[in-house]
């Protein structure tokens, strides 16, 4: 099965070699039938000249049984030198002559079969007497077409010759001109037939600009009004494509906000019974075994969040209510959340914050996305371990001395529900999941690598292209 990359290409390409291959047929069809038209055609004018001379030597004026040698005619080309000058002009040769006369030859023999007269080119190639009819004979380098006619009243016998060359030279021309003339066209028409495809395949062109523009924010049909028929199934199934998805799309968001929204009040309701529980608690197993479920539900209420979080993220095309957000102030207020985890496990933090660094954004999105980093990194980095936070120049970078990504997962690891082989950390695999999500809807940069000097970890790279 032929693999077709470009219509365009295809279409052109096919069309040319159809065309040249018929042009090709043709031409040599019409060189065959042009070859057999100018050989009848030549073959009349060797008959009609012999008639001529019959008719002149039967002439009761002309005494030629008296002569002793054979008389010889002057070709023109003997007659007038100049004529082989490539310099002299062609209408001057054709007024007196013409220098082909050389490859005409004529013979004739009376009833005692005496040569009485003959041309010089004739007498030059020593053409042999032939029997009545047409003939084809070699003599020397050249072939000669030869007309032999007798005349049964007085025995007189005329042959007219000419050489094959001049036949060939005229089909050759003939076909050069058939050839040439097509091929002349040929770069016309390759433009035409380019320019033809591309308007052609202009909708298909549409169609993909459209498809392309199309994403779970954006499901609606394609118009299909301007749509050439031979492309309209396609457009349609399309259409019930992006419906179908549609329709599962919003069962699924809706099927996970309503059980995260339902899941919400019972664990509410759960963590305060646990959080009463441990007042009356003063120590022992029972209340180890109520922090570890109360750290439990904590997860969990964590998750709930998230899931809520990333469905109105899904349901949304462009964040609306934007607004300017200093983005020093919201990497502040994350770092005093996590100040005092930073501080029990001995956490160095670095920074190098340009405090002047404005962004569009929401600011409630912009917090999540910089707290989801500023979590990933605290979860991976060892006690002991250093973070450096660097805003500037419209980048937020944010490293940590954890143990890093495992090459072959830098980008799967921004899929839902993903975990590095491996991690033993507490999380449920969505926080990547949502950073990603957000940085799409605001059209940021989003980049992460693996740190390999001076030391190692993770670095996260965040370009916010909407700085003011």
């Amino acid at each position: 099965m032929i693999k077709i990359r470009s219509l365009r290409r295809f279409i052109l390409l096919t069309t040319l070699v159809v065309v040249v291959g018929g042009g090709l047929i043709t031409a040599f069809a019409n060189y065959g039938d042009a070859q057999e038209q100018i050989e009848e055609l030549f073959d009349a004018e060797l008959a009609q000249m012999a008639r001529v001379l019959q008719s002149v030597f039967n002439n009761p004026g002309y005494q030629l049984q008296d002569v002793s040698e054979p008389l010889i005619y002057e070709d023109f080309a003997d007659l007038s030198p100049q004529a082989h000058d490539e310099e002299e002009d062609e209408h001057e040769v054709m007024m007196s002559g013409h220098k082909y006369e050389k490859k005409l030859a004529f013979q004739v023999w009376d009833r005692n079969e005496r040569l009485i007269i003959q041309s010089r080119t004739a007498a030059q190639h020593n053409l042999p007497k032939r029997p009545a009819g047409f003939h084809t004979v070699s003599e020397g380098s050249s072939m000669w077409r030869i007309f032999a006619l007798f005349d049964e009243r007085n025995g007189m016998s005329v042959q007219v010759a000419q050489r094959e060359d001049v036949r060939t030279e005229l089909t050759l021309e003939i076909s050069e001109h058939l050839f040439m003339l097509p091929l002349m066209v040929l770069p016309m028409l390759a433009l035409a037939i380019w320019y033809l495809v591309g308007v052609a395949v202009a909708p298909l062109r549409n169609i993909s600009e459209e498809v392309s523009q199309r994403h779970m924010g954006n499901l609606s049909a394609i118009d299909a009004n301007d749509v050439p028929v031979e492309i309209t199934g396609l457009v349609e199934s399309l259409n019930l494509l992006f419906s179908r998805v549609k329709s599962q799309a919003l069962m699924e968001r809706r099927f996970t906000a309503d059980a995260a929204h339902e899941l919400r009040t019972p664990l509410a309701a759960i963590k305060i019974q646990l959080q009463n529980a441990l007042r009356r608690i003063e120590g022992g197993p029972a209340r180890d075994s109520m922090l570890k479920s109360l750290a439990a539900l904590n997860r969990m209420i964590h998750l709930v969040e998230q899931l809520l979080l990333l469905n109105r993220l899904d349901s949304t095309k462009v964040i609306e209510n934007s607004e300017p957000v200093l983005v020093a102030s919201t990497i502040q207020t994350v770092i005093d959340e996590y100040a005092e985890q930073i501080d029990e496990r001995r956490i160095q933090l670095i920074q190098s914050v340009d405090e002047t660094l404005v962004v569009d954004a929401h600011p409630a999105l912009l917090y999540s996305l910089v707290r989801n980093f500023m979590d990933n990194a605290l979860r991976y980095t060892p006690n002991g371990g250093v973070i450096n936070i660097v805003l500037g120049n419209g980048l937020l970078k944010i490293e940590d001395s954890g143990a890093g990504v495992p090459e072959d997962q830098l980008e799967t690891v921004f899929q839902r529900f993903y975990r590095v082989e491996g991690d033993s950390s507490q999380g449920a695999g969505l926080g990547l999941a949502i950073c990603r999500q957000i940085a799409s809807l605001y059209g940021f940069d989003l980049n992460i690598k693996n740190r390999t000097s001076p030391e190692r970890g993770l670095q996260v790279i965040i370009g916010f292209n909407n700085q003011r």
